[in-house]
C-alpha cells in the first residue's frame, strides 16, 4: 500500500513538475491527500447515513484542512528524487500516468456521488 501511496505522489509530482518548476512536491502533496480527503468522507457519508447524522460544511471543511495540513508533513525533494531514480526506466509509464488520473477524478466523483446517494 506505501509502495502505491509513493507511486502516486511521485506520479502526481512530476506532472506539476513538468508544468511548474518551482513548488511541484508540494502540489503533488496536497492533491494526492486531497484525493485521499475525498475517499474518507466518502466512507463518513456511508457511516453518516447509517447513523442518520447530518454533513454540515463545517464538517467537510475541517476534514479537507486536516489532510491537507497533513500533506505538509508529507512534501520531500529528496524523496521525489529517489522516487525518481527508482521509476526512470519503467514500462508503460503513460498508462500508469493515465491510471493514476483516473484515480484522482474517480475519488472525487466518488465523494460527489456518495453524498447524492446517501442523502447526508
Amino acid at each position: 500500500m506505501k509502495t502505491l501511496f509513493y507511486y502516486c505522489y511521485y506520479r502526481i509530482s512530476k506532472a506539476y513538475k513538468y508544468w511548474e518548476k518551482k513548488s511541484y512536491c508540494a502540489s503533488g502533496s496536497v492533491v494526492l491527500f486531497g484525493s485521499l480527503a475525498s475517499i474518507f468522507l466518502s466512507l463518513l457519508a456511508f457511516v453518516f447515513s447509517l447513523l442518520k447524522i447530518k454533513f454540515n460544511i463545517t464538517m467537510i471543511g475541517a476534514i479537507a484542512c486536516a489532510f491537507i495540513f497533513m500533506s505538509l508533513f508529507f512534501i520531500s525533494k529528496k524523496k521525489y528524487e529517489e522516487l525518481e531514480q527508482q521509476y526512470k526506466e519503467e514500462k508503460h509509464s503513460k498508462l500508469k500516468g493515465w491510471l493514476v488520473f483516473l484515480y484522482l477524478i474517480g475519488s472525487v466523483v466518488l465523494y460527489f456521488v456518495s453524498i447524492s446517494v446517501f442523502d447526508v
